[in-house]
């Protein structure tokens, strides 16, 4: 009894595990099972006949794959896709400078020029004689027509003069109708009370109400 008490002492319960001694049965259910699962899920055992035998693996030069791979490594080639370029350029190709796409080009670039677009411009700007007047320059003149034209004080001048100056007669039918929609649409006139009543005492109908009430 004693020594069966003394398993149940708190100083043996919380000893460290490698203290207890213990025998370990390694062909226990459980352990095979883990080992089998274990063997199962190892990447090295499932690589290892590949990883033995793709050393040996011999591959004839003239497969069809093979032969398939190459041509498509020649199609996408990036070097043999340039090699006639490079073989031309090489032997320094040369080009007359009357030739017609090289005069084409030349054309399209001076009209795409900004330079030349604007060479007669820059020639002429500190040339310019200044004129006695407005009216003695087109070009001046021309820009001062534009500018009136283009300008909105000038489009709403005759508006503005006659605006304050316009006055509708009082009978207009537009007038007329504008006043009567007014009153209707008045809030006051819709609070006017239409009426007022004025009850004796001894009235009848203020005897009832007030029983009623």
């Amino acid at each position: 009894t004693v020594k069966k008490l003394d398993k149940i002492k708190d100083p043996v319960y919380r000893q460290h595990p490698n203290k207890v001694q213990f025998t370990q049965v390694p062909d226990t259910p459980i352990l095979v099972r883990a080992q089998q699962n274990t063997k199962q899920l190892s990447d090295m055992n499932y690589k290892a006949k590949h990883e033995q035998e793709k050393a040996k693996c011999h591959i004839p030069s003239d497969a069809p794959f093979i032969l398939q791979s190459r041509v498509n490594a020649y199609n996408l080639s990036d070097t043999w896709y340039k090699y006639d370029w490079e073989k031309m350029k090489a032997k320094n190709c040369d080009i007359r400078l009357d030739a017609i796409p090289l005069m084409v080009a030349k054309a399209n670039s001076r009209n795409t020029s900004d330079v030349a677009y604007k060479k007669d411009y820059e020639k002429s700007k500190g040339k310019l004689v200044g004129a006695l007047s407005i009216h003695d320059d087109p070009k001046m003149l021309h820009s001062v027509k534009m500018g009136h034209i283009q300008s909105d004080i000038e489009y709403k001048k005759d508006y503005e003069k006659t605006k304050t100056k316009y006055t509708a007669p009082l009978d207009m039918i537009e007038v007329i109708a504008a006043k009567n929609a007014q009153a209707v649409a008045s809030n006051v006139d819709y609070k006017q009370l239409l009426h007022s009543y004025a009850y004796p005492p001894d009235s009848v109908s203020l005897s009832h109400a007030k029983k009623a009430y």
